[in-house]
This record gives C-alpha cells, sequence and structure tokens, in this order.
C-alpha cells in the first residue's frame, strides 16, 4: 500500500527545500543541473506531479521549465527534519516519462502549480 504524501499546502513555496550534505550530491549528478535549478523550477511554470510512492523516496515531482532549458523535473521527498514547511530535493534532470507527459497536459490545461 503506497505511503501517505506530504501534504504540499504546508509547504512554504517561498523558501521550501531542506537541503544538506546528504542530499546535496544527488543535486549535481545530473550534470549541468544543481541546486540553483530548482529555484528556477518555482518560478517557470511550476507543477507538481504525484510520484510512484511504491517506486521510490519521492511522493512529488516538481516540473518546470527554466529559460532556455527543456522541462526539467526534480523529486522531492518529506524533510527529515519533520518541518511540514520544507521538502527534501533527492535530483534534478530532464523530465521524461509520465512525468513529462502529464506536466505537458497541466501546462495546456492550465492548472495544478504548486501556490494554486
Amino acid at each position: 500500500m503506497p505511503r501517505q504524501r506530504f501534504d504540499i499546502n504546508l509547504v512554504n513555496w517561498d523558501d521550501p527545500f531542506e537541503i544538506d550534505p546528504e542530499n546535496r550530491p544527488h543535486l549535481y549528478a545530473h550534470q549541468p543541473y544543481g541546486e540553483d535549478d530548482l529555484y528556477d523550477l518555482l518560478v517557470n511554470l511550476p507543477r507538481l506531479i504525484e510520484a510512484d510512492t511504491e517506486k521510490g523516496p519521492a511522493d512529488w515531482f516538481l516540473m518546470g521549465t527554466p529559460p532556455g532549458c527543456d522541462p526539467l523535473q526534480a523529486p522531492l521527498a518529506p524533510p527529515h527534519s519533520g518541518d511540514a514547511r520544507r521538502v527534501r530535493p533527492i535530483g534534478i534532470y530532464e523530465a521524461s516519462g509520465e512525468a513529462l507527459v502529464k506536466y505537458n497536459q497541466l501546462l495546456a490545461e492550465g492548472g495544478n502549480s504548486y501556490d494554486n
């Protein structure tokens, strides 16, 4: 049975990311993307897509299209700190698969921005 996802309505989207020495290397694993690109996702057509919680630790994918880039996705896991206002990004890379299809559908429909 899938675990309960963290509540996106409790997240402080002005300062959402819990980044520490444990997850920081994962943010640079798919060069040329890194920590700064997370913030670009927040202001460039951001959408949240449900992740398959049975496949890994992510509850959501933060999707966005920074200027000059194809869509990117960042898997978001619950924070280790327990602070419901934060999320734990565990990577950032070019969007693909079902998440990309869903992202494009949401853009076309004009729905599901994280701050709706």
